[in-house]
């Protein structure tokens, strides 16, 4: 995937509950996918019992889950962490060439390796039914030529 299709995404400081992990997902899905995805009003620690964002969106239909497996991932999957806490509480979008984007507390939303350190926290990856489909035609649209692109325009 381009890294102009996410930059927009990064360097955003965060602000819990409107500017986190779950808004990379949110906005990512939006900006690259025409994909809405609710925008749920959350507490700080929303992996809390008592609101378990993650477990929405594994529930959700429109989210298949897939074998956390490096070498199946697709651009636009959903990857979630288990970071500093014994149950899943974080969301990134990968991205391809083995890396993601994400928003960990009190950081600015950035670009990481999927390196060993990030893929033995993945505990889930989740692939929209119809995200896959989008993100061929675009990887098909880059194999074509640029002068072919706008019908033989530069």
């Amino acid at each position: 995937m381009d890294y102009h299709l996410y930059s927009g995404l990064l360097n955003k400081i965060y602000i819990a509950g409107f500017q986190d992990c779950y808004t990379v997902v949110r906005d990512f899905y939006s900006q690259n996918y025409e994909i809405t995805l609710p925008n749920y009003a959350r507490p700080d620690n929303f992996q809390d019992e008592d609101f378990n964002l993650i477990g929405m969106l594994k529930n959700n239909p429109d989210f298949l889950s897939k074998p956390a497996n490096r070498n199946l991932l697709v651009a636009g999957d959903v990857l979630t962490f288990r970071v500093a806490s014994n149950v899943e509480n974080h969301f990134g979008v990968y991205v391809g060439n083995g890396l993601f984007i994400h928003h960990l507390i009190n950081t600015r939303s950035k670009e990481d390796s999927l390196d060993n350190k990030w893929m033995r926290r993945v505990i889930s990856v989740l692939r929209h039914k119809e995200a896959p489909e989008k993100a061929q035609s675009e990887e098909l649209f880059n194999l074509i030529a640029p002068m072919f692109r706008n019908g033989g325009v530069v």
